[in-house]
């Protein structure tokens, strides 16, 4: 146990509905808020991964220190969103 663990955090959950990604909760002051995210955006992808796996696209997210950039649908509008995930040691 004394080995250290980096977990990566970037406050927000994703669900599949529909066939769609969307994003759910988004945790005050996380990486998530502060980048501008909404609930109900819908994730088209990541960096260059826009295969609509709900899988791959978290995967994304837990990687401590990743800078992302993200393409949502919001009001029917693609939007870019670019985020750094939080690393916690």
């Amino acid at each position: 146990f004394n080995e250290v663990f980096d977990y990566a955090y970037a406050g927000m959950n994703l669900y599949a509905i529909n066939d769609q990604i969307i994003i759910g909760d988004i945790i005050k002051g996380s990486p998530a808020a502060d980048a501008g995210f909404q609930e109900g955006d819908v994730l088209l992808g990541i960096n260059s991964n826009f295969s609509g796996d709900i899988e791959s696209l978290k995967a994304a997210l837990q990687v401590p220190k990743a800078r992302l950039k993200m393409i949502v649908l919001r009001n029917n509008e693609p939007v870019e969103i670019r985020m750094q995930v939080k690393s916690i040691l």
